[in-house]
């Protein structure tokens, strides 16, 4: 029996990855990993649509269950067993996934999707969504070494230059998940 899929998307922070795999999911009827954070919640954002927001203290109760954990300027960010069994596709990155491969690498068939996108669109985004630039720039620069070591490992199975028209990155990772569905 074949291990069930699971779709990673890895890209630095504003290159769009979240708004790509919300819309791949809706498209091919996905479900997407619901994680957890400590960090505070953006005003585009509504809980339980795109993080589950958590205090500190109740990181405590899910510690038992934590399969994929990393922290960003600070504040933590998770999922857990249940939540991965439940999804299809999942937004992560390198430590996160790293952790992921370790907890249960042999679990599922893990598909990595890594969106890239130029600095200078992923500031521009980071703007648009309400962004502190200063906050966006030490984020950028706080992750910089861990993506910078995932491509030179290269363990990605698809990879997108997100500079495009937001439809037609879309179209393409929809395209490289009904391949890989596909061949199930």
């Amino acid at each position: 029996m074949s291990k069930p899929i699971k779709f990673l998307v890895l890209g630095r922070t504003a290159s769009g990855k979240s708004s790509i795999a919300k819309e791949v999911c809706k498209r091919l009827n996905l479900i997407s990993v619901m994680s957890y954070t400590t960090r505070p919640q953006r005003k585009s954002e509504k809980s339980g649509a795109d993080h589950i927001f958590i205090t500190e203290k109740e990181v405590k109760q899910y510690k038992n269950d934590i399969v994929a954990y990393t922290e960003i300027n600070g504040y933590k960010y998770f999922t857990t067993f249940n939540m991965l069994d439940k999804s299809d596709v999942y937004v992560i990155d390198p430590m996160g996934l790293d952790n992921l491969k370790v907890k249960c690498g042999d679990r599922y068939k893990f598909i990595e999707i890594y969106i890239r996108t130029p600095i200078k669109l992923t500031e521009e985004r980071a703007k648009k969504r309400g962004d502190d630039i200063k906050d966006f720039k030490r984020r950028y620069v706080d992750e910089n070494l861990q993506f910078t070591e995932y491509e030179n490992r290269h363990t990605f199975h698809y990879h997108l230059r997100n500079d495009r028209p937001f439809d037609e990155s879309v179209d393409k990772v929809c395209e490289w998940v009904k391949n890989e569905l596909g061949k199930e």
